[in-house]
């Protein structure tokens, strides 16, 4: 029987899509929540840790959130004052080096810069031709006419010189880009990573892993004490990172592989169970 825990977590670290929301990308089932609320209620910092840029990450489903981790750990922020605590972006040189690669491929690029998405215009006025490319939790972003618009980001890259946390390859994944994966890699300049739904480049050693450990610093917590879910092959270096690194149900078997301990899936409650289990005095 597992050892019933009587303080929870000084941080419970989320990924997203396919971990605490259900298929629909945006749902929280009402028992996982009340679960995380619970924790909340206790004195844990309920953190979302995702691939997705800020302005395109869902929060009204979740407790209140403080610190948030984006970009697959590119940037750190703490929404209450504002500040970036932690960022480690792609350098525009960087930038240009894997344009000139993507620009050859049938692959719809997308920077994450600011908190935003920068897209080319093409993109942008033909969102229903583009549609199977782009996640559906991208699109209500778009038709609110959020984002960057740019007529071309090769000329973007070169006359703006931008920071971008992360770029993305939305509708691709590490399997059906093998080529642009191999070619990427050669340059030894990107963590290239895939939730499935994205094929996606950050910096040399950026990973949600590092940002995780730079939000525990910040904190003054220890990795040891903290617990985070995942379901992708971007969530390993998370898992792997802290004590109590939890793969769900659904996570592809190369993150249960790493991962310390494992739970349900994300449609059936993984993550209320595991806290129940671990927690249950102390919630």
């Amino acid at each position: 029987m597992a050892a019933v825990k009587t303080a929870v977590p000084p941080i419970i670290a989320l990924d997203m899509d396919g971990t605490v929301f259900t298929s629909d990308h945006k749902t929280v089932t009402p028992r996982t929540y009340s679960a995380l609320a619970a924790c909340a209620a206790r004195g844990a910092q309920i953190v979302p840790v995702t691939g997705r840029c800020e302005g395109i990450v869902t929060l009204d489903a979740l407790p209140p959130v403080r610190y948030l981790i984006t970009c697959n750990g590119g940037i750190v922020k703490d929404r209450q004052t504002g500040a970036i605590l932690w960022a480690d972006t792609i350098p525009w040189q960087h930038l240009e080096k894997a344009w000139e690669i993507l620009r050859e491929y049938d692959v719809v690029p997308q920077l994450f810069v600011g908190g935003d998405i920068v897209l080319e215009r093409r993109v942008y006025e033909d969102l229903e031709r583009y549609r199977r490319q782009i996640p559906v939790h991208h699109l209500p972003y778009l038709r609110a006419g959020r984002g960057i618009v740019v007529d071309s980001l090769e000329q973007y890259i070169r006359t703006e010189r931008p920071q971008a946390a992360k770029i993305n390859l939305p509708g691709k994944n590490l399997e059906s880009c093998p080529q642009v994966v191999e070619r990427l890699r050669a340059l030894d300049l990107f963590e290239i990573s895939s939730d499935g739904m994205n094929l996606e480049a950050t910096n040399r050693g950026c990973n949600k892993g590092k940002a995780l450990q730079g939000l525990c610093a910040h904190l003054n917590v220890s990795p040891s004490q903290v617990a985070a879910f995942g379901d992708g092959h971007n969530d390993i270096p998370m898992l792997s990172a802290v004590g109590w690194g939890v793969a769900m149900g659904n996570a592809k078997p190369a993150v249960r592989e790493a991962a310390a301990y494992q739970t349900g899936p994300n449609t059936e409650d993984g993550i209320a169970d595991f806290l129940h289990q671990y927690w249950e005095e102390a919630l």
